[in-house]
């Protein structure tokens, strides 16, 4: 796994990425690139932009990198 990360090139793992999306909701939004997200990232996306109406927006950068875009409103 640290492997995958490592050859990436990306700031941000698939775990981290799921992590990231509250404190930025809360604040002023902003994006990030990462690997492919675990299962989580879709439940945490769901849940955070039910409670704060945040836009969050999943972006494929290639075969295992993404973009993740927090708009706040």
């Amino acid at each position: 796994m640290i492997h995958r990360y490592l050859k990436s090139g990306v700031p941000v793992d698939e775990h981290l990425a799921d992590q990231l999306i509250l404190p930025m909701a809360l604040g002023s939004g902003g994006c990030f690139s990462a690997l492919k997200p675990s299962l989580h990232l879709p439940t945490n996306i769901q849940v955070i932009q039910k409670l704060t109406g945040t836009n969050v927006r999943l972006e494929n950068l290639g075969e295992d990198h993404l973009k993740v875009l927090v708009i706040t409103n």
